[in-house]
């Protein structure tokens, strides 16, 4: 039985499935594959929405997938964040290097979500000197 519970993400709520629906995620794992990147935009959010060990692991893909449009990496990396799973920790670290400003935003929001003492030092690293 799928059972919702709600998070919040950037003045945003998001309902979470506790029980995914594998045929579900089944669907949404062939639409990540689609050549239109908007069909692969709403892919990661309704992955990231049903949540489960699955759906994490194909969003942690996408997010370290240097091919991948920035905007469908953004969003994976906001869906990593309202999911809260520590295993996206190290790819959310690394995607603070890719190109595109969004990737790395999301990647740093999610960062602050999931509260690991390991981002600390490596947000603060990145911080720009004061003039």
């Amino acid at each position: 039985m799928n059972r919702p519970y709600a998070r919040v993400a950037n003045g945003k709520a998001f309902t979470i499935m506790v029980d995914p629906d594998p045929t579900v995620i089944k669907h949404l794992l062939i639409e990540l594959r689609d050549v239109n990147k908007d069909t692969r935009r709403s892919a990661v959010m309704k992955l990231g929405m049903q949540g489960g060990d699955t759906a994490i692991r194909a969003l942690i893909d996408v997010v370290q997938n240097p091919y991948e449009d920035l905007i469908v990496r953004g969003r994976a990396a906001q869906m990593l964040g309202v999911i809260g799973d520590v295993r996206a920790v190290d790819p959310l670290i690394r995607a603070l290097n890719t190109p595109g400003h969004m990737a790395q935003l999301s990647a740093a929001e999610a960062l602050g979500k999931l509260g690991s003492a390991r981002v600390r030092p490596s947000a603060r690293s990145r911080q720009r000197p004061r003039a």
